[in-house]
């Protein structure tokens, strides 16, 4: 059986806006098959994140990322531009 991973790093105008955000996104991550390992920031600047997660499939950001909802939430976070994705599976 595979397992499917992902870190996925982005600029935010304040992370305590975000975090708020993020953390009421659970329930949310969960319905598309995202379970989170870790949530870290830049030692330079505390408004990067980088996040990483466990996946059910290959396409689960994707869809979780494409729901309207996940959307909408991410600028009212206060996203910056278009996060940086990198993909892995275990081998």
């Amino acid at each position: 059986m595979s397992s499917f991973h992902t870190i996925l790093s982005h600029e935010v105008q304040d992370y305590a806006t975000w975090r708020t955000h993020f953390d009421g996104h659970e329930a949310k991550r969960a319905q598309h098959g995202i379970q989170i390992d870790g949530v870290y920031a830049a030692l330079d600047n505390p408004n990067h994140v980088t996040i990483m997660a466990r996946l059910a499939s290959p396409d689960a950001l994707q869809s979780f990322m494409g729901d309207p909802e996940v959307q909408g939430t991410m600028q009212q976070a206060g996203v910056i531009g278009r996060p940086q994705v990198q993909m892995l599976q275990a081998v």
